[in-house]
């Protein structure tokens, strides 16, 4: 295909072994498909794109093409003691059948002192969950347009699991 496109773009953090070894696993996680892992980049891209030529010559009508990827993931905010990360992917999803690409854009934070990622559970207090979940499933329908009664599944732009919803944890 003449229009292939895969495009990768990161930081790398040669002092902090722990983050930059994160934002590896985290580009490898995009490029495992049919199975085939490894824990190397370069070798989960050529896996990609050696699945890619086999779909090329050979077609299979219930998955989706992929003609492009575009992952990047850059440092937003920067300071003493945390790294800011967003990750915009955008493109196919190879395992689903779509005709329209899609973006998806997560963001994630690192604490430098401790070399590991700040999940939403290390600063809020204990069993938050369920509280902030109230507070922020109206304002998510809101923003969505979507009535109480409507299945949050309708909200096809996001990745909303047994039809409840719940931030990320990141």
């Amino acid at each position: 295909n003449d229009c292939t496109i895969i495009q990768i773009k990161y930081p790398v953090f040669k002092t902090k072994k722990e983050l930059d070894d994160s934002i590896q696993k985290l580009m490898i996680s995009h490029f495992q498909i049919n199975d085939k892992s490894s824990p190397d980049v370069e070798q989960s891209a050529k896996n990609y794109i050696d699945e890619y030529n086999k779909r090329a010559k050979n077609p299979d009508p219930g998955l989706a093409p992929f003609d492009y990827i575009r992952l990047s993931i850059n440092v937003v905010r920067q300071d003493s003691g945390f790294v800011a990360i967003q990750e915009v992917d955008n493109g196919y999803l190879p395992h689903v059948n779509q005709k329209e690409a899609m973006t998806f854009t997560y963001f994630s934070n690192w604490d430098i002192k401790k070399n590991t990622r700040i999940l939403l559970k290390d600063i809020l207090i204990k069993d938050y969950e369920e509280n902030l979940n109230r507070i922020a499933e109206p304002i998510f329908r809101k923003e969505e347009k979507l009535n109480d009664t409507v299945s949050l599944a309708l909200a096809s732009n996001y990745k909303i699991g047994n039809n409840k919803f719940t931030p990320y944890d990141n």
